[in-house]
């Protein structure tokens, strides 16, 4: 009888393969980014916070111009190796087809799963940090 070949999870780390040279870029923009989002705002200097701002919005474009590349080029793969293989593929249990194609998609997967995340959370940084601004400014108005 065949038996499953595990993974000990010692071994699992937090880093995965990404062979796709267009991923790798998007993922090596996405460390930069994430690079940013993890340097805090200070309010102690209120022009800093409409420069970082403005990088925030920047960010955000290039994210969101990423993450349409990667579901496009998710879509594409999946409709590209459900037509490639269509034969072999109705031959099979619809749940094995599903995870062949699943599997095959995993980095296009990651890679998007990571930016819709970065862009989430990068958004509500930018919304906290516009509150920020917000609060200096009457700060300043009330010669606080």
């Amino acid at each position: 009888m065949n038996e499953l070949k595990l993974v000990p999870i010692e071994e699992l780390t937090d880093q995965f393969q990404i062979t796709n040279p267009f991923l790798k870029k998007m993922h090596s923009e996405a460390d930069d980014i994430q690079a940013f989002m993890s340097i805090e705002a200070s309010l102690q200097d209120p022009a800093s916070l409409t420069y970082r701002l403005n990088t925030m919005d920047a960010y955000l474009a290039r994210l969101t111009d990423m993450l349409n590349k990667a579901r496009g080029m998710k879509e594409y793969a999946k409709s590209r190796i459900s037509k490639d293989n269509a034969t072999e593929l109705l031959n099979m249990k619809k749940t094995v087809s599903d995870r062949i194609i699943s599997a095959y998609l995993c980095e296009l997967t990651v890679t998007c799963e990571r930016l819709e995340t970065m862009y989430n959370t990068l958004n509500r940084q930018s919304n906290n940090l516009q509150s920020q601004i917000a609060y200096v400014r009457n700060q300043m108005r009330c010669g606080i």
